[in-house]
């Protein structure tokens, strides 16, 4: 009777060591699997330093004078610019591609361009869904704008051993979808803007030969369109100082909208 109790103990601790040896390899796993997202993150830092620049106000508001110049049609809007001489103009499925003198181009992408990328998550199913936000939070997933503005607060350094899978998992995603929006310049900023119709980010750089500007912008709808702006870095100051930045957004109409008619100014300043 003894050896059939001390037996049946046995088999018990065995059981519970059996138990606690799988608990402590699910654990060593997960640990793994979080110091291996965090590396990741880590990595991306130093691969790409400009990921832990987060957006800064515009220091000027103003809306400069853009009548003097014209009116770009894209292919599912209209919008003005400064420069008066086109010099070349290509049209593709999504995006427009125009040439203007002193070595000035813009780039035009439609709504179709970028992908929807929560539309997407959302045709994954809830699950999907669910599991986005919980790795990322409820406002990143509010719209577009939401996950775009949640990217570009977030940074590498945000990553950390002690965190949840879940936590670090959402950071390395937000970092990546940050890096596919930045231009990887020097003197590189962002600045949230909002003018006329459209909300979003403006990010710009200078690699010492031309001055880029990229506007992720938003509307009420919270489709999704970019501008990417170029000129010589010389006459950047000039050409493209920040008021024509804002007056170009603030003019962005859809074509057939109620206000397609271009935005006016608010206050008026020449384009110098």
């Amino acid at each position: 009777m003894l050896a059939t109790k001390s037996r049946k103990i046995s088999l018990k601790n065995v059981v519970i060591l059996l138990a606690a040896a799988l608990i402590a390899c699910w654990l060593i796993l997960l640990a793994g699997i979080n110091a291996f997202v965090w590396y990741e993150v880590r990595d991306m830092a130093h691969q790409q330093p400009d990921l832990s620049i987060t957006p800064i106000p515009l220091s000027d508001n103003r809306l400069a004078d853009l009548s003097i110049g014209q009116i770009i049609s894209a292919n599912q809007y209209d919008f003005r610019v400064p420069w008066l001489k086109l010099t070349a103009r290509r049209d593709f499925n999504s995006i427009t591609a125009l040439s203007f003198e002193d070595h000035i181009s813009v780039l035009a992408s439609d709504t179709g361009f970028m992908p929807d990328t929560l539309s997407l998550w959302r045709i994954r199913g809830d699950k999907n869904l669910n599991l986005m936000r919980k790795t990322l939070g409820e406002n990143a997933i509010r719209s577009n704008y939401d996950l775009t503005a949640a990217a570009m607060q977030s940074t590498p350094s945000k990553a950390s051993l002690f965190y949840s899978k879940a936590r670090n998992v959402g950071i390395l995603t937000l970092v990546e979808l940050k890096g596919l929006t930045l231009l990887s310049e020097t003197n590189e900023t962002i600045h949230p803007i909002a003018f006329g119709n459209w909300k979003g980010f403006e990010v710009s750089g200078d690699d010492k030969v031309q001055h880029r500007v990229r506007l992720v912008l938003f509307n009420r709808e919270d489709q999704h369109i970019e501008l990417l702006l170029k000129v010589p870095s010389a006459t950047a100051d000039t050409e493209l100082s920040q008021p024509i930045i804002n007056a170009i957004v603030a003019s962005i109409h859809f074509k057939g909208s109620p206000d397609a008619s271009p935005a006016q100014p608010a206050a008026n300043v020449p384009p110098t």
